[in-house]
C-alpha cells in the first residue's frame, strides 16, 4: 500500500469558498504583487521566518508558504491583508503532548503517521493519519473531541 497523502481540508473546518486550491503556477514573482497589509501582518506574526514564498490561491486568497523547524506552514490572507487561517503539516514529534496523549489513549494500536493542523478564529483543528496493522484511520480532533473521518484497509 502506498503512503497516505494529506487529506483535503474538511468543509467542517474550512468552508469551500476558502479552500486553497494551490498550484505551483500561482507563485507571485514580484514583491509589489503582494498585499502590503498581508506582508506586514505576516512579518508581525512570524518575525524570524526566512525564504517565504508567496502565492495567489485559486479562490483569491494570498498565501505565505515557509518551512520552520521541520513544519510546512501556509498562512492564508484575504484581500484586506487579514489572516483567514493557517495550515501546518508535520510529524508526530511536533504534535502537542495533550493531543498526542488523547490519540494514543484511544488508538493505542496505531502509530501517528502525519499531522495537519488548521488554525482559524483562535480555534485549532487537528487531522491525524494513523497507521494500524491492517487499517489506516484519519481522525479529527476539535475542542478535545475526536472523531474518525476516514478509514482505509491494507491489502
Amino acid at each position: 500500500m502506498s503512503k497516505l497523502q494529506p487529506q483535503p481540508l474538511s468543509e467542517k473546518t474550512i468552508p469551500d469558498a476558502k479552500q486553497p486550491g494551490l498550484n505551483l503556477d500561482s507563485i507571485v514573482k514580484c514583491r509589489n504583487e503582494i498585499n502590503t497589509r498581508a506582508v506586514r501582518n505576516f512579518i508581525g506574526n512570524f518575525k524570524n521566518t526566512q525564504d517565504v514564498k508567496w502565492f495567489n490561491s485559486a479562490n483569491g486568497l494570498i498565501v505565505g508558504y515557509f518551512f520552520n523547524e521541520k513544519i510546512r506552514n501556509w498562512v492564508f490572507f484575504n484581500d484586506n491583508g487579514d489572516c483567514e487561517y493557517m495550515l501546518r503539516h508535520y510529524s508526530e514529534e511536533k504534535l502537542p503532548g495533550d493531543v498526542r496523549r488523547l490519540v494514543e489513549s484511544k488508538y493505542f494500536d496505531f502509530s501517528i503517521h502525519h499531522v495537519s493542523e488548521i488554525t482559524t478564529d483562535d480555534k485549532i483543528v487537528y487531522t491525524i493519519d494513523l497507521e494500524g496493522k491492517i487499517p489506516w484511520k484519519t481522525v479529527r480532533i476539535t475542542d478535545g473531541e475526536i472523531e474518525v473521518i476516514q478509514e482505509f484497509y491494507k491489502k
